[in-house]
């Protein structure tokens, strides 16, 4: 993969300071969303409010995703 510098180069790998950059806030990331996950398991990227379920209303097993503002 081709990598542009701020000077406008091209190289033909990215810098080690990028990848430690980004491997530093892809950990932060993760770390982040895993503790949110264990504080507040129910909550969802629409928030707290809707519920999800997964079949189809009167039916047994669709793998349907539907959302439901409760």
């Amino acid at each position: 993969m081709v990598y542009i510098t701020e000077s406008g180069s091209l190289q033909d790998h990215t810098p080690i300071k990028k990848k430690i950059t980004d491997s530093f806030w892809g950990v932060v990331n993760f770390v982040s969303f895993f503790f949110q996950s264990l504080l507040s398991p129910n909550s969802t990227r629409w928030g707290n409010q809707y519920s999800v379920t997964y079949r189809r209303p009167g039916s047994s097993s669709s793998g349907y995703v539907q959302h439901i503002l409760i």
